[in-house]
């Protein structure tokens, strides 16, 4: 289950004994280093572009993400995150700086036929408690899929001579936290600014040629997704701001 390279959306959430549900347009872009960036929006303010009075993180997104992942025996892996909104939601309401982050680890396993995954673990729920977990994720085509058409991964063994070239890059923020990662034709993006949070999520339209950008929340300026360059490469954006690419396919 430890996949190379993916782009996935999670079906569900459950506390048991409480019913699963799915308040969010959760998606995460992991690369083929385990770099991720993962963004969970509730529905209800999705899309969600820049207005003049943004509504404060909590009321517009569950959750944000950034980290790495390390594989663990076991069909196991620990997110070593080091953005995490809940730690800094916790900071700022108790006034005290971000310690720790807590480890979350996941245990997958398969879960129907369709070839989603079954996640299970323990994490803070809502109300800032540890408690067991299951998450239904599904693998997207990078490609393919489209914010008004979802498209699973191919999980068919296709030839490697089919397998098409895809444009992957990590750029880390030199300036402050701050991660983007592109898997195809999607991108997704966080900072840390003290205690402020930047959020980017875009998707690019091959028909248009152009992205179009989904989540705009903060200085969405900050995030170069036209970003064309190679591994090492230094790009500065409109505000002054740096960014590195790490991680380049």
């Amino acid at each position: 289950f430890l996949s190379t390279m993916v782009l996935s959306t999670r079906v569900s959430i459950q506390w048991p004994p409480k019913e699963a549900e799915e308040k969010t347009s959760t998606l995460a872009l992991t690369t083929p280093a385990n770099n991720y960036v993962d963004i969970r929006i509730f529905k209800t303010q999705y899309p969600c572009l820049n207005s003049t009075l943004p509504l404060p993180f909590t009321q517009v997104f569950e959750l944000g993400l950034a980290g790495k992942e390390i594989p663990l025996d076991n069909d196991k892996i620990k997110f070593d995150n080091y953005i995490s909104t809940l730690a800094l939601q916790q900071s700022i309401e108790s006034g005290l700086p971000i310690f720790s982050i807590d480890v979350d680890i996941g245990h997958f396993s398969n879960y129907g036929l369709d070839g989603d995954r079954k996640e299970t673990g323990e994490m803070k729920n809502s109300e800032g408690i540890i408690a067991p977990y299951i998450e239904i994720w599904r693998s997207l085509d990078p490609l393919k899929h489209t914010p008004q058409t979802e498209v699973r991964e191919n999980t068919e063994n296709e030839p490697m001579k089919t397998k098409i070239k895809m444009n992957v890059f990590t750029l880390k923020l030199m300036d402050h936290l701050g991660v983007l990662i592109r898997i195809g034709n999607w991108i997704q993006g966080i900072i840390q600014e003290g205690n402020s949070i930047h959020v980017i999520r875009s998707w690019y339209n091959e028909n248009l040629q152009q992205w179009c950008n989904l989540i705009e929340y903060g200085n969405s300026d900050a995030f170069p997704i036209q970003f064309n360059g190679d591994i090492d490469d230094v790009v500065k954006v409109r505000n002054g701001w740096k960014w590195k690419c790490i991680e380049r396919e």
